[in-house]
Formats: C-alpha cells, structure tokens, sequence
C-alpha cells in the first residue's frame, strides 16, 4: 500500500522553478489572507466542471485537488512542494488505512486566526463527493489535523491600490532567543498607556516587605526589600530522584556569600541558570525561585507559602519555563536550541511559512500547565514570558504575543483557549446555583481539582496562597479547604471517577482526588 514517508521531501526550494502550477496561480494570495471573498468563491456543493480537477468553492474550501496531481506539480510549484514537505514532514495521517493515495484529496481551506488573521489550511482526505463540513472553527482535536500556511516576512503588505492591509506575517523562529525582541516586549507592555492594567499586581495591596532573591550581579541569595523590578520562575521540580539545589537552614549562610551560586554552578539547576541569564540580559536584577528563596526546612514556610500570590503579582515579570518535566530541562533557546525546522515557498514577490502548531497544542503536551503549584502562579502575574518547545509567548492583562507571528500593530490574541472538558468534581450547577461570595473559589477548585501532585499531602501547600488571598480581599475563612460562609452549601459536591487521598477529611473536597493521570486542565476566568 501507498505511504506518506516521515522523510523529508525529496524535491528541494533550490530545484524547483519560481513558477506556480496552473491550480496554484489561480489563487489570489493577497484575498486569501486578508479575508476578502475570493473571486471564484460560489455556493452550493463541489460541481465537476469540464475539467475535472476544477471545482467551485463553498464556504470556508479555498481549493480542493486529487492527491496524485499535487504529487505531480510539486516537483515543478514551490507551493505544491511547500504542501508536500508538510504532508511528509507530518506523516500519513489516514483514518482508514485502506484509502490508497489515489483516492486522497487534498483540501485547501481559508481560516480566520482571529479578527484580523487569515491562514491556509491544508488536510488530507479521503475523495468523496460531499458538501464539506462547515466550521467556523476547529476543536483542539482539528487543529492537530490540519497543517497552516501563513504569509511570509517578504509578503507585500498592500497588492493593491486602496487594497486592504495585511496585518501580519509568519516567521522563521530561530534557534536561540532573539532577546531584543524579548526586550521591546517588556517595554511596550511597561510603558505604553494602553496597558495601565499590568503596571498593577493582582494580589491587591502589596503586604510583603521583605524577600530573599537570587542576587543577578552576586550570584547569590540576599534578603532585601522588595524591589520594584524583578522576576519569578514558575517551573516544575520533576521527580523526586532528581537533584535540587534547595535553601536550607545549613546552607543559608553559606548560599548568601557573594558568588556562591557561581562557585557551585554545577549544582544549580539549568532551569535556574537560565531564568538568570534571561535577567541578565533584560536588565532585571533580581529574581525569584522557590526553591532557593524560601527556607525549606524554616519555621515560616507556611507563612512563606501563603505569600505565593503576591510574590507573583508583584514580579516585573514570571518566566515559565513550560516545556520540560523538571527543573533541569532548561529553557528552550537559552542553554538548548529550538530544532523545529519550518518549511518555507517563494515565488515572485511573494513569500509562504509553515506555521507552527497552535501554542495551545503544544502547552497541552507539556507538564507545567498540569501541575496543581503552578495554577496560582499563572493567575496572579502580570506578565509571562513562557517558554515552550519551539518558540516564547508572551502574555500579560491585554494580549498574548507570538514569536512565530508578526503582528504589525495590532493585537494578536487575547484569550488562551484552553481544551474544554468535564470536571472531576462539581460544586455548584444552575439548578445548585452557587452563593454570590463563594462562586470564584468554587471556579478556582473545579479548576485545581484536576491537577496533579506529587504529593497528597500537597494538596493545601499548593493553593495555600490563593486561599490567603481569599481570606484577605474577600474576608472568606476556610476550614480544611472549605469556606465556612454557608457551610452547608459548601459541603455538598459530585464527584466523578475520583478516589480518596489518605489522612485527609472525606466530608472534604482536599479529601478526593482524580482516579487517573489522564491530563484534563480546566478553562478558568479569574
């Protein structure tokens, strides 16, 4: 049987000529992703012309061809190669494995990225006759299926006279962080007034006066006030044999020498490494890391824990480190290069760029965003600069920026859409409405519910700084997780596919726990 190989295709940009197909140069590029109807656009199904490779286009279909042509014309087209470099690169992604290629279509689909963003999509098929499904937008589970072109850095922004505007470009993301860019971030997010919503935390009024740092310049840990610019590292530790450089009543005296990081830089974490050459090169002098900047073994770690929120609230900025299962995994294009190799079309004026997979699939295939200690400390920050697999985001009060995405001017997105599932526990429904006061941390535990820990005995640790934060801005008071205001209420729950976490009170949410380690992260609005 016919196979999609996993191999790179075998015909390369430099030996295919700057010409299109006949299919190819019918297509408007400069309509295509500026969302204007296309010319040949109709309604109604796909009607066989005289020739039968041509076909009206319905709805969200910008093209349709039988996989053996695109085959054909990708040794000749740059973006039939470009298509077929995806296709290989991706693999064979049939549904019924007894579909030969010859009877493969593939689809070429205009989708609206958002508002103001359009992008070519492109899927393989099996070749049926049918009136396409229509969607205004995919689920997650679409989004892995389809392969998206955008427009290149060298696209003309205007075609045409009085043309609309294109608004935006693809990028060729490179190995290393481009730090300028990281830079130009933090500052138009800093200083520009449209954003007077993340020049304040979200803790409310600053309690805390001082915190030990990692010192950037001494390379080591010092108590001092709180200063009005540094950074928090939100990361995950890994498994419990993994080594952890951790601040102790011991070594206290030893870790706040000057240099002592650097003189025991073996030991340090490249995680932590890297968060502070991130600091280094953007002016940041402090930053913070739990593991380093709260005693383990002090008298106050609970009352350190339950100042989680506002230490993040106050951070110029929290660095994610969001791809890697521990905290020697490092930061993506700091100590370790980005490999994803994207594939790129030029022909005349014009340039194409594969687009990278959405950053909400590949947040999903990490393990920060299901660890239950990093939930409150995405809430509360202002602003992140998150590192994933094969590019940064950035996010704060008013939009989220992508590295693999040139936004000239305008907003790129506002909203991370995370996958919608079925929670695990249920406190309140429509027929259950829930008391006015309670509804957030209600929302908050639905969400925390399905994370995971380590450790049961965890399970109050890890959202200790929320709950103080409840107690000091809503005047709420707790009781082994459970608010005392309406207590009857509060008592009640559903559960679903659960079992019981040891030494901890059943009549208690804290006292359940997910029956699997099936990763289900709920959307949550805070």
């Amino acid at each position: 049987m016919d196979t999609l190989t996993r191999e790179p295709h075998r015909h390369r940009h430099h030996s295919i000529k700057n010409r299109l197909c006949h299919r190819c140069a019918r297509w408007d590029f400069s309509k295509l992703f500026t969302g204007t109807v296309f010319d040949a656009k109709s309604t109604g199904p796909p009607k066989p012309k005289a020739d039968v490779e041509r076909y009206d286009i319905i709805g969200d279909l910008w093209d349709i061809r039988p996989f053996p042509k695109l085959l054909d014309s990708s040794s000749r087209c740059p973006v039939c190669n470009l298509v077929m470099e995806l296709l290989c690169k991706g693999g064979d992604d049939r549904k019924d494995p007894d579909v030969e290629l010859s009877e493969l279509k593939i689809e070429y689909r205009k989708h609206g990225l958002n508002n103001w963003f359009m992008a070519l999509r492109v899927k393989i098929a099996p070749w049926k006759r049918e009136i396409p499904e229509l969607r205004s937008e995919p689920t997650l589970e679409e989004e892995k299926g389809f392969l998206t072109i955008l427009p290149g850095e060298r696209f003309p922004r205007q075609n045409e006279t009085n043309g609309p505007l294109l608004e935006y470009a693809g990028k060729i993301v490179s190995p290393y962080c481009d730090f300028t860019l990281i830079n130009s971030w933090l500052k138009t997010c800093n200083e520009n007034l449209l954003h007077f919503s993340c020049q304040k935390g979200r803790s409310g009024a600053a309690t805390i006066k001082k915190l030990r740092f990692i010192d950037i310049n001494n390379s080591c840990i010092q108590v001092t006030d709180v200063p009005q610019k540094y950074a928090a590292l939100s990361y995950v530790w890994g498994a419990q044999i993994m080594p952890q450089m951790r601040l102790t009543l011991e070594n206290f005296s030893e870790l706040t020498t000057p240099q002592a990081l650097k003189n025991s830089w073996s030991d340090v974490p490249t995680t932590v490494k890297d968060a502070m050459k991130v600091c280094e090169n953007c002016n940041i002098p402090y930053l913070w890391v739990d593991a380093l900047c709260v005693i383990q073994d002090g008298p106050d770690l609970q009352e350190e824990l339950g100042q989680m929120t506002e230490i993040y609230s106050s951070a110029f900025v929290t660095i994610i480190a969001a791809d890697g299962d521990s905290s020697w995994s490092g930061l993506r294009g700091i100590s370790s290069p980005r490999d994803y190799k994207q594939g790129t079309a030029e022909f005349g004026q014009i340039s194409l760029v594969e687009a990278l997979p959405p950053f909400s699939v590949e947040l999903d295939q990490s393990n920060w965003p299901h660890r239950a200690w990093t939930l409150q400390e995405h809430l509360f920050s202002k602003r992140c600069l998150m590192f994933l697999r094969n590019r940064m985001i950035f996010q704060c009060n008013l939009e989220w920026l992508d590295e693999s995405i040139i936004a000239r001017g305008i907003p790129m997105l506002t909203t991370l859409k995370a996958p919608q599932t079925a929670p695990r526990i249920r406190l309140y429904s429509n027929t259950n409405p829930a008391p006015k006061k309670s509804r957030k941390f209600l929302d908050f535990v639905e969400a925390y519910f399905c994370l995971d820990l380590t450790f049961d005995s965890d399970i109050m640790n890890a959202c200790k700084g929320i709950m103080t934060w409840f107690e000091r801005t809503k005047a709420m008071s707790f009781f082994w997780g459970t608010p005392t205001t309406d207590l009857v209420f509060n008592l009640s729950f559903l559960l679903k596919d659960c079992r019981r976490r040891e030494n901890m009170p059943s009549w208690s949410w804290i006292g359940w726990r997910k029956n699997d380690a099936t990763k289900e992260p709920q959307p949550i609005e805070f």
